[in-house]
């Protein structure tokens, strides 16, 4: 970190009072030189108009995400329900296949038997 030099000017009172008339006589922000600027009331009114604007949006996307968690509860119950049907049926055709092989080995042994 380079260091940097820290410069303090200081003024006088006569030059704080030639600053604070300076800064006094500067022409406001907005022209008129009441502070207020020329067409207040409709800028003012043009903001409370967006504001309203704004205020309504954000009521709709709340809405919008309410409806939404309730559409995912509903595909994570489906999905859920197909996992548990598809696991159901996996587990029963294991399940058979093995009493299949079960009665296709004992069939063996028994002709296996009358073979000898």
């Amino acid at each position: 970190m380079a260091n940097k030099e820290l410069k303090i000017y200081t003024l006088d009172e006569a030059g704080l009072a030639s600053l604070a008339q300076a800064v006094s006589d500067a022409p406001k922000a907005g022209g008129g030189g009441n502070g207020g600027g020329d067409g207040l009331d409709a800028r003012l009114a043009k903001v409370e108009a967006t504001i309203g604007h704004i205020q309504s949006d954000i009521s709709e996307i709340k809405k919008d995400i309410r409806e939404t968690r309730g559409d995912w509860k509903i595909l994570m119950g489906a999905i859920a329900t197909t996992f548990v049907l598809l696991a159901g049926a996996g587990a029963a055709a294991y399940m058979n296949l093995g009493d299949k092989l079960f009665k296709m080995n004992e069939s063996l042994t028994v002709i296996i038997e009358k073979l000898q």
